[in-house]
């Protein structure tokens, strides 16, 4: 199996993980990537969710969308579609699906023709244009495209415990919540009938309705990007820091298996900073659930 990751140092774009052996590949970062014209709350290198169709990869980079080929090469970007602190981002048919953050809401891009519409979690319906935001409530940290509905996951602030709203996407309705046992939620796999996330604000477990297990040899360590495939678990941490520093160090990617955690199967990626999101790309993904390969050449 091999794992594709968006890094927090400015030195690179992407990370490529290959889990047979614990190889490290990564690739560098072009400065047409920056948006310069976002705030300075985070630096203008920051790209985060990560997903891709037949033809192109794309990364959220702060507020723009930064399009990628098979080589993992910048190709081209659409600048101020999304908000200041974008998140995670999928696919579905020919929509792009971001977590805006900082808005408290997930924009729905249409690739063919770049028009947006928009899930508020101010009014909790579907909106064509987005009320303003003078501090989010719910930080919207992911989303998960499977079938006709989005998952959208909801870190909370710590006030409460993380949940999952459920998007129909036939009825454009909000048909269900899903309460987490976890506070501070970081990643989300949808499989039928379960979930699983990180604890992040309590334990820094991997939990899902009916498991749990210690997976971060640091109890002082941040946990950020999930990827899952058949009961298997891929999760990164990496060393807590501010914002403006959190492109410096390295980040660990470890295996659970089963529900079952062994250390000697951690692969540490050095210099790259804080891992934003991570897919699987050869192997089904429960995080991602894109039906199409990664359009990848090496």
């Amino acid at each position: 199996m091999r794992l594709l990751a968006t890094p927090s140092s400015s030195k690179y774009s992407f990370v490529l993980i290959d889990v047979s052996d614990g190889s490290v590949r990564k690739t560098p970062s072009d400065p047409r990537e920056k948006d310069l014209g976002a705030s300075n709350s985070r630096p203008p290198h920051r790209p985060f969710g990560l997903t891709w169709d037949s033809e192109w990869i794309y990364v959220a980079n702060r507020r723009n969308l930064c399009v990628y080929n098979e080589r993992l090469s910048f190709v081209d970007k659409v600048e101020r579609v999304f908000d200041d602190n974008t998140h995670q981002l999928t696919v579905s048919g020919d929509y792009l699906i971001a977590a805006m953050t900082s808005m408290d809401a997930v924009c729905f891009y249409q690739k063919s023709n770049g028009k947006c519409f928009y899930f508020s979690l101010r009014v909790f319906d579907f909106v064509k244009h987005l009320p303003s935001v003078k501090k989010e409530r719910h930080h919207v940290n992911n989303v998960v495209a499977h079938r006709d509905f989005v998952y959208v996951n909801l870190h909370n602030r710590g006030i409460g415990k993380s949940q999952v709203l459920i998007l129909d996407m036939k009825s454009m309705k909000m048909t269900d919540v899903i309460s987490h046992d976890a506070v501070c939620s970081h990643g989300l796999s949808i499989e039928p009938g379960d979930y699983g996330t990180v604890d992040t604000g309590g334990t820094q477990d991997l939990v899902s309705r009916d498991n749990r297990v210690a997976f971060c040899p640091n109890p002082k360590s941040f946990c950020r990007g999930l990827a899952g495939s058949g009961g298997d678990f891929f999760a990164c941490h990496f060393r807590p820091a501010v914002r403006r520093f959190r492109g410096i160090g390295d980040s660990t990617v470890e295996i659970i298996r089963d529900w079952a955690w062994q250390s000697a199967s951690s692969i540490i990626m050095d210099g790259v900073g804080a891992i934003n999101d991570i897919r699987l790309i050869d192997a089904p993904d429960s995080c991602h659930h894109n039906p199409t390969e990664a359009p990848l050449c090496f």
